[in-house]
Order: structure tokens, then sequence, then C-alpha cells
């Protein structure tokens, strides 16, 4: 009666089962399949797909009872290993909607599936995960029609565009076997940097992936204004000093703008929190 249902919950959760909580270099992530130990379960599995526009009520009403389930043994998982990041697109009024799941946001989701009733409070509690006051969704999880959720260490750059023309791109195997002895010495010297950034920008050049720009130390340009106008209002100061360093840099110019605009503080404090752990939902 629930064979479609069940079979969506058990392929999420086969994935979900497959995440190594101890990621490779270069996060290639690989474990044994627990109930067949001769199969290797491996990344580009990595994708949760639930089709629920596709089920009849019935089919339906099974797979919300076990969302609450599925959703926590991921959140779980993310919470184990911070460098686990989902892109996590969903349809809202016939269009779609994606906002990045990770290890600074997965509050926002416990939120949400408490207070829809997907889980109970004991539950939440008992996942350890700081609950965030405000929801992962841009509506009720119940109203959604199909959610998609790739696993961004395997399908890295994945865009909005490659989303709805249903062609997500895996990156290239990252195999340290085929460098030649100039390139694995040049390798080891950046891994004993720590900077992802240059090791990333390391293997773009060996196997010609597009170059994505991942570091978060990147600042707004800050200029002055040389007339004897005061455009304050708009961020724009006519000299550096304390205090317009400290309004320069305390917000970006979007929040700077809807103070100005008189946005109440509550949706201000609650955009710097968007902001600052990057949960934003992409068109």
């Amino acid at each position: 009666m629930f064979k479609s249902a069940i079979e969506q919950v058990r392929k999420a959760n086969d994935v979900i089962r497959s995440i190594d909580d101890k990621p490779k270099e270069g996060e290639r992530w690989l474990k044994k399949d627990e109930e067949n130990r001769k199969r290797n379960v491996k990344s580009g599995n990595r994708l949760i797909d639930f089709n629920i526009e596709a089920l009849d009520e019935p089919n339906r009403d099974y797979l919300h009872k076990h969302f609450g389930k599925v959703f926590m043994r991921l959140l779980e998982k993310i919470k184990i290993n911070s460098q686990q990041r989902w892109m996590v697109c969903y349809k809202l009024g016939g269009k779609y909607e994606c906002s990045t799941l990770n290890l600074n946001n997965i509050g926002t989701l416990l939120h949400q599936l408490l207070k829809e009733n997907f889980i109970s409070e004991i539950e939440a509690n008992a996942a350890g995960i700081v609950e965030m006051h405000y929801d992962f969704f841009l509506t009720n999880i119940k109203n959604l029609t199909e959610i998609k959720m790739y696993d961004l260490t395997e399908y890295e750059g994945l865009t909005m565009s490659d989303v709805k023309k249903g062609k997500p791109k895996k990156r290239p195997y990252r195999d340290e076997s085929t460098l030649t002895e100039r390139q694995k010495r040049l390798l080891n010297r950046l891994k004993q940097t720590g900077d992802k950034q240059d090791i990333d920008d390391f293997w773009n050049e060996i196997l010609g992936e597009k170059k994505f720009y991942k570091k978060r130390s990147g600042q707004f340009w800050k200029y002055l204004c040389t007339l004897p106008i005061n455009l304050e209002r708009y961020q724009i100061f006519n000299e550096l000093n304390k205090r317009t360093a400290t309004l320069m840099t305390e917000d970006n110019c979007f929040v700077y703008a809807c103070i100005q605009a008189g946005v109440n503080e509550e949706t201000i404090d609650h955009m710097r929190e968007v902001i600052r752990v990057r949960d934003f939902p992409q068109k």
C-alpha cells in the first residue's frame, strides 16, 4: 500500500547511512554498506530525492510520517562532521527555491521539524543541536511538492541552473596517483599550509575544473566621497575615521540600506544572522 513512499524513505536512509564521519582527502566519501560488506556505497549516490507530488494521499501521509526521523538522521551526521554541506532544493509555487544546509543552520530545520510536529521535544532535546528560532523552508514542509538534497562534497559548485536543467555535475575524482613527482611535492606543500582555496586552485588547473571562490574573508570595497555633499545615508563617507570605519564594517550595504529605510530592529537582526551563517535562499 505504501510501496512508493517506502522506497523513497529507504533510498534516503541508504544515502544518509553511507556518510562517513571521517572524510577522505578531497572529501571523496566512501564507506562499506552496513548490510552488504562487499558493496561500496560511493559519494556519487549522495542525492536525496523526495518526489511528493507523484504520491497518492496514503503514500504522502506515510512519507510525512517518516520525514522527522529521516531529517534528524541527516542533521546528526552534519552535527558530527562540520564539513558536511547540502544544497536543499524544493518546489514552492511551481518554482525552485534553494538553500544550503550546514552546521551553522541545522538548528533552523530542527526548529521547523519541532514546530510542525514532525518530531517531539524529547527527540529535539536528545539531538544536542541548538535550536534557531526561524524556519529553514519558506513554507510549511507539508506544502512542498518536491525536495532534492545534493551533497556539496560531491556536487562541488552546484548551481540552481544545474538543478533546473536536471544535470547536476559531480566534480572529477582527485587521484593523486596520476600526479607527477613535482606536482605531488607542490600539493604536499599546499597541504602543509592548510589553505583549502590554494589546494582547490591546484586541482582546478590539473583537472581543468571550474574555479570557485570559497574564502569567507572577502570584504566590500570602501570608497570615500571627495565632493562637499553628505551621502552617509547610502554608506558613502567623506573621510575615514574611527566612527566611519565602524559604520563601514558593522553592516554590509544591504543591511545598512534597510536600517536607513526604517526596517524594524527584529528583522534587521534576523537578516544579520542569515548573512552570518550564509543561509541564503537562491533562485
